[in-house]
């Protein structure tokens, strides 16, 4: 029995296991609201990596409204678009949408 608890979880492990990448050294090109949901779209330069994922909807990043974290991140973008501060960000692949999902946002030091 603990034999196949332990294959399940590690099977149940491995479908959680999300693809993403980071681009680091770049700089926030722009940010666009669509004022129906609040959701933010964010572009880079240079665009972000996006090799190996299925989210390549023309390279922007989306922040959606009700993401944990979402008015420090927006803060965040903000600051390092207005002083161009070099960021890193993570692009994850969200199944079935077309966009790839901002989930992190690092100021890198000047």
């Amino acid at each position: 029995m603990k034999k196949i608890i332990s294959i399940l979880a590690i099977t149940l492990a491995s479908f959680s296991h999300a693809d993403y990448n980071d681009t680091n050294n770049i700089t926030i090109e722009l940010i666009s609201v669509w004022t129906a949901s609040g959701d933010i779209l964010v572009q880079t330069n240079p665009k972000h990596n996006i090799q190996g994922l299925a989210c390549t909807s023309d390279y922007w990043l989306k922040l959606s409204e009700t993401s944990a974290g979402y008015d420090g991140t927006l803060s965040m973008l903000l600051s390092a678009q207005a002083t161009q501060a070099t960021v890193t960000v993570r692009a994850y692949d969200d199944q079935g949408t077309d966009f790839c999902r901002l989930d992190r946002v690092i100021i890198d030091a000047p």
